[in-house]
């Protein structure tokens, strides 16, 4: 596809020499120009868009949605279990950061174990959203739409068991923490953004 888009505009280029004092030559080889450029731009986003599905489709094929799963259960049983030690005397925002604490104190003290590999397994693939996303080639709002929800909910449960692993880990979860700002923080669309081709 590129070769092709790069061979048109070579030949676009070649004719508009040639058309020395004829405008109207020029006029078409400038329209060829854009037409291209919007059709190459349009390829582009045509790819962006279906590996962001692939990235669904792989969340939920190949276990890292069962992983999530195993994390939401976790939490949900940790939630419960909180009500039991908690005073009754909190008011509601005292007693949802208590019950975070809670929780994430729980799931510090259980992610050594199979917890701790789904964890893992979920950062995993933060990071290749990451980097998808960073290098031009997913849709960020199209995943944003999938996947927000999911990694905020893991990242505020889960922050404490992150922070010890990266302790033990040079690097751990570096990209899935730079995604995290990054959907906190989207950055402003570009000159190109704006273009209505």
């Amino acid at each position: 596809m590129i070769r092709s888009l790069v061979s048109k505009i070579v030949n676009f280029l070649r004719n508009a020499v040639r058309a020395e004092g004829k405008p109207i030559t020029l006029i078409f080889v400038a329209t060829g120009l854009v037409i291209t450029l919007v059709q190459y731009r349009e390829h582009l986003e045509t790819k962006r868009i279906k590996t962001s599905y692939e990235h669904v489709q792989e969340w939920e094929e190949e276990g890292y949605k069962a992983a999530f799963d195993v994390l939401s259960n976790t939490i949900r049983k940790a939630e419960a279990a909180s009500v039991s030690v908690l005073p009754d005397d909190l008011d509601a925002e005292a007693y949802e950061a208590a019950k975070l604490n809670v929780v994430q104190r729980e799931l510090a003290n259980a992610s050594e174990g199979e917890l701790g590999a789904e964890i893992d397994k979920l950062i995993y693939f933060f990071d290749k959203l990451s980097v998808c996303v960073d290098r031009n080639l997913c849709d960020e709002d199209l995943l944003s739409v999938f996947f927000r929800d999911n990694l905020t909910r893991m990242w505020i449960y889960s922050s404490s068991f992150v922070a010890k692993r990266r302790q033990e880990i040079d690097g751990y979860a570096a990209l899935t923490i730079a995604y995290q700002e990054r959907l906190k923080n989207p950055p402003k669309p570009s000159v190109w953004d704006s273009l209505p081709f």
